[in-house]
Formats: structure tokens, sequence, C-alpha cells
């Protein structure tokens, strides 16, 4: 919420705000499932991102595979995501 504040400086496109606001809660949700091995509540956090971002799933997406591309970050939270993602998107039609 700190970025996102600062951003508004800066932009008025609530997209990108909403992006910068939420640009770790997939990975955090991911956490929730393995470090605490909580994976109903790690999924219920990701339900509740994919219901906010709506229609802007596929640009949250790519903003996280261009995050998860710089430096040396873990593959599985993104993997798990997608999965979920394309999950969402395949019941939405």
């Amino acid at each position: 919420m700190i970025a996102r504040k600062f951003a508004e400086n800066f932009t008025s496109d609530d997209d990108v705000l909403d992006l910068i606001e939420l640009h770790d809660e997939a990975y955090n949700s991911w956490g929730i499932g393995s470090r605490r091995g909580d994976w109903s509540k790690a999924q219920a956090r990701v339900a509740r991102l994919l219901d906010r971002l709506g229609d802007r799933i596929d640009l949250y997406l790519a903003f996280y595979r261009a995050d998860n591309a710089a430096g040396d970050k873990r593959q599985e939270p993104l993997e798990w995501f997608e999965k979920l993602a394309d999950d969402r998107k395949d019941t939405r039609g």
C-alpha cells in the first residue's frame, strides 16, 4: 500500500495502481501454503486476489513473470499462481 500511495503522485491509472499495490500478493499467498502448510488458506487468499483483478489477470501475470525473471527468484510460487489463474480463466470461459 505504501508503494501505491507513492505512485499516486505520478499516475491516476487504477490498473497500474492496483498492480503496484498487489504485486506481491500471489507470492505472499503461496508463502502461507509453503511455510505454514495451510494450502486452503493460501488458495482462498488467491481467490480473493483473482476476484479483485477480474479481467486484469493477464496484466498481473505479465508483471509477475517479468518480476520473477529478475534475479534468482524461485519458480514454484509463479507456477502455482499461474495454474490457479489458468483454472479460474477456464471456469469463466
